[in-house]
């Protein structure tokens, strides 16, 4: 793995390429909130050893890539950004591999990205991973902008916080740790909660903007001008309870197939959140490698 810089309006974001000599794809993958792109090192090796390259970035306020504040995307537009940080990556991509299909690989936070970035640009991807989906639930993700408008935009926002991710952990009672539900490997979780840059309290706007372009991808008219050409693989836990335990992926696969595209998805069961750090995850890695390679 090696690190590079890119620019973009005024901020630094720093991203990192698993390179192989020779690749017959490029995946690039999206992180989640309150995470970056090097805890998907293993992930990157597994796709490398199928002769696949990857790339990722730490979205703005994450990682290494907080020039405006960490847990801050923008004061301004902040979701819009960084749909145009992914266009600079995927932009990179390309001149470094011309003529190699890139695919898009987006989890939790990174799916609703990658999401938009499929409705709102015109980058090309063969073909689109989904993971750790999540749709929220109706009336709640309408209002979700507004009640965020209501915290400071650049502090932590510690109330929305509790009230997004306060009730996922009470399946798993008794709850050894505040991030249980991520998975069932307790190993995971250790890490998750020693890293020091994991599972910061993000800030009003930035809940803000989060809230805004999962209802950006939500709507009707931007689910049908994603691209018909490019397969979409949704995966998810059926003990996620960030995905409504299973029903948020579903709920997507079946509006991307009435939609007309070209659509897919798997339940892995008991599975939580993180599920390529699960339990299972070398199942979840050769499901997507496979995805990638064959399907």
């Amino acid at each position: 793995m090696k690190d590079f810089i890119l620019e973009n309006q005024g901020t630094k974001l720093t991203c990192y390429e698993w390179s192989v000599a020779n690749p017959e794809k490029v995946v690039m993958i999206i992180h989640g909130l309150a995470e970056h792109a090097v805890r998907y090192d293993d992930f990157a090796k597994h796709l490398n050893s199928k002769n696949l390259g990857v790339y990722s970035m730490d979205l703005r306020g994450h990682g290494r890539s907080i020039d405006d504040g960490l847990g801050v995307f923008r004061k301004k537009n902040g979701w819009e950004m960084v749909v145009d940080d992914i266009s600079k990556l995927y932009a990179h991509i390309k001149k470094k591999n011309p003529d190699k299909p890139i695919v898009l690989f987006g989890h939790s936070m990174g799916s609703i990205f990658s999401r938009a970035i499929l409705q709102k640009t015109s980058d090309e991807y063969e073909k689109c991973v989904l993971s750790g989906v999540t749709v929220s639930k109706p009336g709640l993700r309408d209002v979700a902008p507004f009640m965020a408008s209501l915290f400071p935009s650049q502090k932590p926002a510690k109330l929305l916080d509790n009230m997004t991710f306060g009730d996922f952990n009470k399946a798993f009672t008794p709850n050894r740790t505040k991030f249980d539900w991520l998975s069932r490997d307790e190993a995971q979780v250790d890490k998750y909660v020693q890293d020091e840059k994991c599972g910061f309290v993000a800030s009003g706007s930035m809940f803000k903007d989060v809230a805004g372009v999962l209802l950006y991808t939500l709507k009707d008219s931007n689910i049908k001008a994603m691209p018909k050409e490019t397969p979409i693989f949704i995966i998810s836990g059926d003990k996620d309870p960030a995905g409504n335990f299973g029903y948020d992926a579903k709920f997507l696969a079946d509006s991307y197939t009435d939609a007309g595209l070209v659509v897919r998805y798997k339940l892995y069961e008991d599975a939580r959140h993180e599920i390529l750090n699960e339990t299972n995850n070398q199942e979840v890695y050769n499901d997507v490698s496979d995805f990638v390679l064959n399907s």
